[in-house]
C-alpha cells in the first residue's frame, strides 16, 4: 500500500481533519463574532472573507466523510460542528455589507439533516428571515417533497396508506429519530424563508395525506408544523387549511398531539380568508366530544375555542352551548379568561365574572403560584388578570372587584390605579410592568404617575422610565 494512503488512514483513524476542521470553524466563528461587534459600534474592516473560508472548511469535511463513506457523521461531534457553522453563518448574514447574503442548499439541507431540533429552533428563534434563492427553496421544498412522500401509497380512490417498507424502517429508533427530524427541522427552517404558493402548493396535498395517515409524529412536531402553517398561511389555499383542520379534528378522538393545530388553524384561517366560515355541525359537535373525559370533571374545551373564530352561526351557538354548560357545573377560570379574551363570550355573561374574582381571589398569594417580577410582590395568577382587565378595558370601577381581600399598595394600585392614594406610589412599580404596554397606556395621563416620574428622573435618570414617560404616559 502506498505510504501517502497508509497516512491518510491514519489520520482518519485519529480523526485528524475533524478536529483541525472543528479548530478552524470556532476561530472563524469568534472572528465573525468580533466582525459583527465592530460594524455594530460603527467600524468597518478589510481583508480575509470570514464565510467563505467557513464553508470551504465544511465542504472539506463533508466531502472527507461522505466520500470516504464513514459513518462518524452520525455522532455528536460532526453535528457540533454543523451546529457551530451555521450559527456562525446566520450572524455573518445578520452583518449587513460584510455577511453571507444568501444560504445555499448545500447548508441548509446538512442543517436539517444533523442539528438536533431543540437546538436549531434556539439558533433560529429570534431569526425573522433567512435570505435564499429561488433554486434553493425549491430544492429544499423538493427534499421535503420526498421525505413525506417516500411514507404513502396511493390506493383504491387515491386513498393513501402507509408504505410497508418504510414502516418496516421506521421500527429501528435511530431511523424513526433521523425521519421525524428532517419532517420537523424542515418546517423550523422553512417557516424563515421566503417563497410563494406555487412553489408551497407541491407539498400541500402530500402534506395532507400524510396526516391522515401517520403514527409517528409526536405533538413537538405537530407544533413545529402549526408554526409554520401560520406564519406561511397566506401561500395556502383555503381547501388545504379546511382539510388539515378536518384531519386535526378526526384524529385528536385518537391522539392528543393535534392542540397546535386545533389552534393556529383558525387564526390562520380567520387573518388570510376572513370571510371563510366553518359550517359542518357534525365535526363540530366530534371536536367537542375529543374534548369530554368520560366524567366531564377533566374535560378540556380550552383547544377548541379558536374554532368560533371562523365557524358559522350554527356551529358557533353549538360551541357556545358546550361552553356555558361546562362553565355552568364546572366553572374553570381558565377556560373563562380565554373566552373573556377572544370576546367569545363577555363579562356580562350569567354571573361568570363574579365567579371568576373569587376564584383568582382565592389562588393569588399561594404556594404554587410563581412570583412576578423582580420585586416579586404579586404571582402570576394575578398580573395574568390584570392583564385580561387591561387587555378588555374592564371599567376599574368594577363592582366585583370588591371581592379581593389582602391585597398589597401595588396589588390595589393596579387593579384601579385612578383611585390610588399617590403617597404610597414607589416608582420601582412602573419598572415591574415596562414590558407590558397594554398596561402602560391605560396609565396615559395619569398627572400623578407623571409627577412621579418627573422626580425620579431629575434625581437620577433612567432610560426605561424615560421610555414609559414620552412612550406611553404623555399620549
Amino acid at each position: 500500500m502506498e505510504r501517502d494512503v497508509i497516512e491518510y488512514l491514519k489520520k482518519i483513524r485519529d480523526n485528524d481533519l475533524i478536529y483541525k476542521v472543528q479548530d478552524e470553524v470556532e476561530k472563524l466563528l469568534n472572528e465573525i463574532k468580533e466582525l459583527k461587534n465592530l460594524i455594530d459600534d460603527g467600524g468597518s474592516m478589510t481583508g480575509a472573507d470570514y464565510a467563505y473560508n467557513l464553508i470551504i472548511n465544511y465542504q472539506k469535511l463533508c466531502l472527507h466523510f461522505y466520500n470516504n463513506s464513514i459513518f462518524y457523521i452520525k455522532f455528536g461531534r460532526y453535528k457540533n460542528i454543523v451546529e457551530k457553522i451555521l450559527e456562525a453563518l446566520l450572524i455573518s448574514h445578520n452583518t449587513p455589507g460584510y455577511g453571507v447574503q444568501d444560504f445555499d442548499e448545500f447548508v441548509l439541507g446538512e442543517s436539517i439533516l444533523n442539528i438536533p431540533r431543540k437546538n436549531l429552533q434556539k439558533l433560529l428563534k429570534k431569526q425573522k428571515v433567512i435570505s435564499a434563492n429561488k433554486t434553493t427553496v425549491n430544492k429544499l421544498l423538493n427534499k421535503l417533497y420526498n421525505c413525506i412522500t417516500s411514507y404513502l401509497n396511493e390506493g383504491f380512490l387515491k386513498h393513501p396508506y402507509e408504505n410497508h417498507i418504510l414502516a418496516v424502517e421506521l421500527n429501528n429508533w435511530d431511523f424513526k429519530q433521523l425521519y421525524t427530524s428532517i419532517f420537523t427541522n424542515s418546517f423550523t427552517l422553512l417557516s424563515k424563508i421566503n417563497m410563494d404558493n406555487d412553489q408551497l402548493k407541491n407539498i400541500a396535498r402530500p402534506l395532507r395525506s400524510f396526516l391522515e395517515i401517520e403514527n409517528i409524529l409526536v405533538w413537538y412536531d405537530i407544533e413545529e408544523l402549526s408554526n409554520f402553517i401560520s406564519k406561511k398561511g397566506h401561500l395556502f389555499d383555503i381547501k388545504d387549511l379546511e382539510a388539515i383542520l378536518i384531519i386535526a379534528i378526526r384524529r385528536d378522538e385518537q391522539y392528543s398531539k393535534y392542540d397546535h393545530l386545533l389552534n393556529k388553524i383558525p387564526k390562520t384561517i380567520k387573518k388570510n380568508y376572513p370571510d371563510y366560515k366553518f359550517s359542518n355541525k357534525v365535526l363540530i359537535r366530534r371536536a367537542i366530544l375529543n374534548c369530554q373525559s368520560e366524567n366531564n370533571i377533566n374535560s378540556d374545551y380550552r383547544k377548541i375555542i379558536y374554532l368560533t373564530l371562523i365557524a358559522d352561526e350554527n356551529c358557533t351557538r353549538i360551541l357556545l352551548d358546550a361552553f356555558n354548560d361546562y362553565l355552568e357545573e364546572y366553572f374553570e377560570e381558565n377556560l373563562y379568561s380565554l373566552l373573556l379574551r377572544y370576546k367569545i363570550l363577555n363579562i356580562e355573561d350569567r354571573n361568570y365574572f363574579f365567579k371568576y374574582i373569587v376564584v383568582i381571589n382565592d389562588l393569588k398569594n399561594k404556594q404554587i403560584a410563581y412570583k412576578f417580577g423582580d420585586l416579586q410582590l404579586t404571582d402570576l395568577v394575578y398580573i395574568n388578570f390584570i392583564l385580561l382587565i387591561y387587555h378588555l378595558n374592564i371599567d376599574f370601577e368594577k363592582k366585583e372587584f370588591e371581592v379581593f381581600t389582602n391585597l398589597n399598595p401595588f396589588e390595589t394600585w393596579l387593579l384601579n390605579p385612578q383611585q390610588f392614594d399617590y403617597n404610597q406610589f414607589n416608582i420601582r412599580w412602573l419598572l415591574e410592568v415596562k414590558d407590558s404596554p397594554v398596561i402602560l397606556k391605560r396609565f396615559a395621563g395619569t398627572e400623578a404617575i407623571i409627577k412621579s416620574v418627573d422626580i425620579s428622573l431629575l434625581q437620577k435618570y433612567d432610560a426605561d422610565l424615560a421610555k414609559i414617560k414620552y412612550k406611553y404616559l404623555l399620549q
